[in-house]
């Protein structure tokens, strides 16, 4: 059976789908120094591993006691390239507008409601033919929670680095628009406590944090993992970030096995993961209870991955909802493109 782990945060659903721990302690150095030994196993170039324009979609089912195989929503998976542009007078690093040249771009999509809650989780991941940056992130989560979040990964001033920032609720500011009357008609007006409005939020600072060049998004690192099952090596490592956090994480074959989804059967290979923190609040083993795979799926995860393709097929693991844990099933219904 695959190999389960802990991660953190509520949400629908994974998709690093292919990554496993390293049981041995590593530090920053170490996975640089990885990295550079088998640069191979990074290309720089996605358009060497990313598809050329696939979608893939999941339905995803909860359980919680009695209640069995409950649709709650979807999750879709978008990855394309673009068309090969040498850039305005011959730089290939710049768009038309002047700013970086997006070369491939991967969007993920959660959608759904259970339990009283409503979610709308969206992350898509930009690849820039420069490095500066060459990866950015967006991440936007609306529903019955609001956040934001942006991540680059890059060359700053010479080094290689992981710029990160997320918002919060704004507290105490003087905007008239974030006020509200009081509780009685004499009551002065007072500012709005914590509310999910998307317009009451201010970004916080960026963060910065050394990261070795061939640091990936965890988006990315699914679709990289691709290139790996199709190969004959039997594991890996990777370098990946994690908001402002650096992980190291290790890629290992499983069992194989037929899966059944709505999408039809596939011939399948486990394949698992189990994060170790690198840099960031402390390493430890505490700390990758806290690592945050895409859509924060949390608890005990099964992947298994179709074998010839490397798209991912079933996903099993749990979800904190309140004070419930459920049972989350992502099967694929359908997968265009490649």
């Amino acid at each position: 059976m695959p190999v389960a782990l802990r991660v953190s945060r509520t949400a629908l659903v994974v998709a690093a789908l292919a990554i496993v721990s390293d049981p041995s302690p590593q530090t920053v150095s170490a996975v640089a120094s990885q990295a550079s030994a088998k640069p191979e196993l990074l290309p720089q170039n996605p358009r060497s591993w990313l598809p050329l324009h696939e979608t893939l979609q999941f339905k995803v089912e909860v359980s919680l006691g009695p209640v069995r195989g409950l649709d709650v929503g979807s999750v879709t998976l978008t990855a394309e390239q673009t068309p090969l542009d040498d850039g305005p007078k011959g730089n290939p690093a710049l768009a038309d507008d002047g700013g970086p040249r997006v070369i491939a771009s991967i969007e993920g999509v959660a959608k759904g409601g259970y339990l009283g809650r409503d979610v709308h989780h969206t992350i898509c991941v930009y690849w820039h033919a420069g490095n500066q940056p060459r990866i950015e992130s967006v991440e936007r989560l609306r529903g019955s929670r609001v956040s934001n979040r942006e991540s680059r990964v890059g060359d700053f001033q010479g080094q290689w680095k992981l710029e990160y920032r997320k918002d919060r609720h704004c507290k105490d500011c003087d905007d008239p628009a974030h006020f509200t009357g009081g509780f009685l008609p004499w009551s002065d007006p007072s500012h709005c406590g914590g509310c999910d409005r998307a317009d009451h939020r201010v970004w916080r600072d960026y963060k910065y944090l050394d990261v070795p060049p061939d640091a990936l998004d965890i988006l990315s690192a699914l679709y990289f993992a691709r290139g790996f099952l199709r190969g004959d090596d039997p594991s890996t490592s990777l370098a990946l970030v994690n908001q402002d956090e650096l992980w190291r994480v290790h890629l290992e074959r499983g069992e194989a096995k037929t899966i059944e989804t709505p999408a039809g059967k596939f011939a399948c290979v486990s394949v698992r993961i189990g994060p170790e923190l690198a840099a960031g609040d402390g390493p430890g083993k505490e700390a990758s209870t806290r690592f945050e795979a895409l859509f924060g799926l949390h608890g005990d995860i099964s992947v298994w991955v179709d074998r010839e393709r490397g798209i991912p097929v079933l996903i099993q693991g749990t979800a904190p909802i309140g004070p419930f844990d459920v049972h989350v099933k992502a099967s694929l219904t359908s997968h265009q493109g490649g």
